[in-house]
């Protein structure tokens, strides 16, 4: 190894350390893109009659897989994606 790979290493490790402690993870928690989110809390769908509970949150709002799926399918279609 070459001392700009131990160098890179060493930062990952302490980016990674710095991440547990304030966690309690081991890893760094990955980047999350878009409106679609998933948490570690637990919450309950805000789709009418559902309250299933969830870990999931599109556009903020928590809704189970089934909900969020039909949710997701509806901004695919406003967006003019069919297939």
């Amino acid at each position: 190894m070459t001392p700009i790979d131990l160098d890179f290493l060493e930062a990952i490790l302490e980016e990674s350390d710095s991440n547990s402690v304030k966690t309690g993870r081991k890893y760094p928690i990955p980047p999350q893109l878009g409106p679609f989110r998933f948490y570690d809390s637990e919450f309950r769908c805000a789709s009418r009659g559902c309250g299933s509970p969830t870990r999931y949150k599109l556009q903020g709002i928590p809704y189970c897989s089934v909900h969020c799926m039909w949710k997701m399918n509806e901004m695919l279609l406003e967006l003019g994606v069919e297939k």
